[in-house]
């Protein structure tokens, strides 16, 4: 099952009144606040819980069957994930999956309320068993009560971790001093039992003691394959990091699209951060060793979720093409806006031997002039809805070739393919960077890759930005709506915003004005059919990214093309590569 589609928040079955009426207020104030992608909830859900009639509820979530994790209503940590139903740290979600391969055992270090220790030993990951380590007494007692809900299938132990045992610590608590017993790793595993099982998954999230918590394992990991998971911190000086890396081991950051990428040195994670514009904050990294059997389950830097599409964006563009199938659309207006397109394909290295893909080919409207130019073309898409009707559009085109899958999953082989296109499909799905080098793989040495990104305004005023963040707030909440009522609105939008706005960009043309930042101008000349699909493609689309110029074509660079060049005009930005 997908992790984001486990996720369930709930209450208790017995929950009072108020607890009830203070789920509802959580719960709305989170699906609110996904129109600015959830920033400031933990903070705004700190102060609700300060209220006498919200405070004191507690909620649960189900991460994966069988996986329940219980805590306070309004604890600004948990809170997005037990109300918002947000996956809590799905990139580290990637990684548990890729080390349930060998059975590993899992000793969680700085347990907080158990939640790994609880997704680990469920019945979707199985491993064997795991020990959650907790120092904050009152931590602990809710992780003792976590372990209940879950039939008391983790150990537990109330110590922090460190290098030596018996020692006190002092930690904080509320705002107030606790003194608890240290205990190590090594430590923990003898009095468990458990020196004879081989394979351990060692997760380290100790507020900065992460380097006394890996001494006090030297024994384990002097004779047992194992990997490291630990949280470090940029403002420390990845302190942790640099010393699994001086110890020899092989270090991964884990990103946000649940990929991991090789880390040789402190520098090379501070770039990682900085491109995930997430300087100063914690994050996770993996570290294995170099000759381990535990290192054949860490990836490389390909992705590590298949299928790089979003279902809703895939269902919704099904539903768009089933509705507009471009069959109304008079063959003068497709012509025109394929010519714009393909105005920069070099067409004189293609002929009728030509053997290429039309990636994310929807309705088939850009295929049915290119299948006569070529020897053979594969369509493909994520989307069965939207591969029905281009198969129905093309079915002129006898050199057509259908394919049901996303763009990390084309049955093309590698190296094969003379050109391909994709014209305003890769800002639709979660990983761009990761689905253009896909593309790029397929294609033969020299072949070229034409390319449609929605551009970020990066060439319009200041004003012309500020229209689109509002309307793109709009965007985000109509997406979300029920179809029928999606198709209502966009029909709305189409009617009127679009055709006034382009009806007015025609007559000021007309008049001798110039219309290049006039807004919607680009449909000045478009049918209303063409307003309307396009309205609910931009409305109607739950994912959407834009990329500046700069940042398409490091991201065309980066996957393995040049010799890039742009369209200089509307619509931006297409552009097109050459595999080197």
């Amino acid at each position: 099952m997908a992790y984001d589609d486990a996720v369930k928040a709930m209450l208790n079955a017995n929950a009072p009144p108020t607890a009830r009426a203070a789920f509802a207020v959580a719960r709305g104030v989170a699906r609110v606040s996904e129109l600015w992608g959830h920033r400031g909830l933990g903070t705004l859900y700190k102060h609700l819980g300060r209220l006498p009639l919200l405070g004191g509820a507690s909620g649960r979530v189900e991460s994966l069957p069988g996986a329940v994790f219980e805590t306070s209503l309004f604890e600004p940590y948990w809170a997005p994930t037990i109300v918002g139903g947000r996956p809590y740290e799905p990139e580290l979600m990637a990684v548990f999956r890729r080390f349930q391969a060998f059975a590993p055992t899992l000793v969680d270090c700085g347990a907080n309320y158990g939640f790994w220790s609880i997704v680990a030993t469920a019945t979707e990951l199985r491993f064997p068993r795991a020990v959650a380590i907790e120092a904050n007494p009152s931590t602990f007692a809710l992780l003792e009560s976590n372990c209940q809900l879950n039939d008391w299938r983790f150990s537990r132990v109330h110590r922090a971790i460190s290098d030596t045992v018996g020692e006190t610590a002092h930690i904080s608590v509320d705002g107030s001093g606790a003194k608890v017993l240290t205990t190590t790793i090594d430590t923990v595993i003898d009095e468990l039992g458990w020196r004879k099982f081989d394979n351990f998954v060692l997760k380290v999230d100790v507020e900065g003691h992460e380097v006394p918590a890996i001494r006090g394992a030297s024994r384990l990991t002097s004779n047992r394959d194992h990997v490291w998971v630990l949280e470090d911190f940029e403002r420390t000086g990845l302190k942790t990091l640099e010393h699994v890396l001086n110890a020899g081991y092989a270090a991964y950051y884990v990103d946000r699209k649940q990929r991991c990428w090789s880390v040789r040195t402190a520098r090379d994670a501070i770039a990682c951060l900085q491109r995930e514009k997430l300087p100063g904050r914690a994050r996770n990294f993996v570290a294995a060793q170099p000759d381990g059997d535990t290192l054949q389950n860490v990836p490389s830097t390909e992705p590590m979720i298949k299928h790089n599409a979003d279902p809703k964006t895939v269902d919704g563009f099904g539903e768009e093409w089933s509705r507009f199938d471009q069959a109304q659309i008079l063959d003068d207006e497709l012509r025109s806006a394929f010519e714009t397109y393909f105005s920069i394909f070099p067409w004189d290295s293609i002929d009728d031997k030509s053997e290429g893909f039309d990636l994310g080919c929807g309705s088939g409207r850009w295929g049915y002039f290119v299948a006569p130019r070529v020897g053979i073309l594969h369509c493909v898409d994520a989307s069965a809805h939207a591969l029905d009707v281009a198969h129905r559009n093309l079915q002129s085109r006898s050199n057509c070739r259908f394919h049901h899958a996303s763009v990390d999953d084309m049955p093309m082989a590698d190296n094969s393919m003379d050109f391909g296109y994709s014209l305003g499909v890769l800002h639709h799905v979660p990983d761009t960077a990761a689905g253009i080098a896909a593309c790029v793989r397929k294609l033969k040495r020299g072949g070229p890759l034409l390319l449609y990104l929605y551009y970020r305004f990066d060439n319009r005023p200041t004003w012309f930005q500020a229209l689109w963040r509002a309307s793109d707030l709009a965007r985000k909440a109509i997406s979300r709506l029920p179809i029928n009522k999606r198709h209502v609105v966009s029909d709305v939008i189409a009617a009127g915003v679009y055709f006034p706005l382009a009806t007015s960009a025609r007559l000021f043309e007309r008049l001798g004005l110039s219309v290049e930042t006039f807004p919607l101008s680009a449909y000045r000349h478009q049918s209303f059919y063409t307003m309307r699909t396009d309205a609910l493609d931009r409305f109607g689309t739950r994912l959407e990214q834009r990329f500046t110029k700069g940042e398409i074509e490091d991201l065309m660079t980066a996957a393995g093309l040049e010799r890039i060049s742009f369209r200089d005009g509307v619509p931006y930005w297409c552009a097109v590569g050459y595999k080197r």
